[in-house]
């Protein structure tokens, strides 16, 4: 009952925010307009990797944004942000106010309503898909990142330090997706829709020696994970069983790494918006592959019929499971997913480690079979506008996806 009051009170309080403040910032905000354009904008902040994608993107366009007279004001969607750091750390940049939801809502009851917002009518409606996919390539025309603070830097370079990551030596940040982490965040909602993406950490045990082998000290990331790994060396650290971790270095570590090898998750959307070099293992859909980091492969899992028989590249576009997002996409065709083994996350973790170094033989190359899937891709999947831009393929770049995938489909 006492929730119950609170809720309506809290309803009550944003109504007369919204009618009061809202409603006479809205109409100064078409008095101010022929001097200044005012636009208002949702962070989606509930999930870590929509949130860094599309501030990111805003970032940038407001950085090539020629209209010096044009300001953009934001509020968070969700007020619990899922990293409190990343908030700190992109307030510098952009103008977020809790304010403004009220401004927002008030906004949409006047005229001409649309020209006061700094995102069209899909996103709106919480359609992130192409603000979180940066289709226009705003990022490789713009160097532009969310800075860290000298103490910041000097606070991330000694937590690596006392990690036994000595003398600036390179580091690698591997996340692993499974499904301790939503359970932590969404407590008793069935989660299940999403175990598809999850896999198995002792599968990257082998590609974590390797890496170690040739000089690198590999952290292992997340919040919330199921079990350690076993790795007994002091150039490895399990993070999330690390009393230090913290909002800071999730997002630190990732922005500071060599390069990453990630399953597809939010965390590595930091490693992305700052151009760092990454190995997507073990991840679907396979259409989500990453062509706007020009520095990324992917390596999907495979995805099988009911006799266990691969599906091939156009058997996943015309069944529509070159993207999905729920279980039920592959249910309904009675469709399982293979993970990747171990070698092959290894030989993938091989590849990128070669590529960023440039010790990648490029003779190795399978230049058949990715023109092959590239052209399947833009010509028969009908959204591969909406998630890619066909320019990238005639861009220089590590190629979008691994090799191992290529001699797997070839095989």
């Amino acid at each position: 009952m006492k929730e119950l009051v609170i809720i309506k009170l809290k309803t009550i309080i944003k109504l007369i925010m919204v009618f009061t403040f809202g409603i006479l910032m809205a109409i100064l905000m078409r008095l101010l307009y022929p001097f200044i354009h005012i636009r208002l904008g949702i962070l989606p902040s509930s999930r870590l990797g929509n949130w860094a994608e599309v501030s990111m993107h805003f970032f940038c366009s407001q950085a090539l944004e020629l209209n010096k007279k044009r300001i953009d004001f934001f509020f968070l969607e969700d007020t619990q942000p899922s990293n409190n750091f990343f908030l700190k750390l992109i307030k510098r940049e952009l103008k977020i106010n809790r304010f403004v939801q009220f401004i927002y809502t008030a906004n949409s009851y006047l005229p001409r309503s649309s020209l006061f917002y700094n995102v069209n009518e899909a996103t709106l409606y919480g359609d992130w898909q192409k603000y979180s996919r940066d289709t226009d390539h705003l990022r490789i025309k713009t160097k532009k990142v969310f800075p860290f603070s000298r103490d910041e830097n000097f606070n991330g370079n000694h937590f690596l330090t006392t990690a036994g990551c000595k003398d600036n030596k390179r580091f690698v940040c591997l996340n692993i997706r499974d499904s301790a982490f939503l359970d932590k965040l969404f407590p008793g909602r069935d989660n299940s829709y999403h175990d598809y993406r999850d896999s198995d950490c002792h599968s990257y045990e082998l590609a974590v020696n390797e890496l170690i082998s040739r000089g690198y000290f590999v952290i292992r990331m997340g919040s919330a994970v199921k079990e350690k790994m076993n790795i007994e060396s002091d150039q490895f650290l399990d993070y999330p069983f690390c009393s230090d971790s913290s909002d800071f270095l999730d997002v630190w570590l990732m922005a500071n790494c060599t390069f990453t090898i990630s399953t597809s998750s939010g965390l590595d959307s930091i490693a992305d918006i700052y151009r760092k070099p990454i190995a997507y293992v073990n991840a679907l859909p396979l259409g989500d592959f990453n062509s706007s980091n020009p520095k990324t492969i992917w390596m999907p899992k495979t995805i099988v019929d009911k006799t266990n028989q691969p599906l091939l590249l156009r058997e996943i576009i015309d069944k529509e499971v070159v993207s999905f997002h729920q279980t039920f996409a592959l249910e309904r065709h009675h469709l399982n997913v293979i993970n990747n083994t171990a070698e092959e996350i290894c030989e993938v973790a091989k590849e990128i480690e070669e590529k960023v170094s440039g010790s990648w033989d490029s003779s190795r190359a399978n230049v058949t079979q990715r023109k092959h899937v590239e052209h399947l891709l833009s010509t028969h999947w009908g959204e591969f506008s909406k998630y890619h831009n066909k320019a990238a393929f005639e861009k220089e770049s590590f190629g979008h996806f691994s090799e191992s995938f290529f001699n797997k489909i070839s095989s």
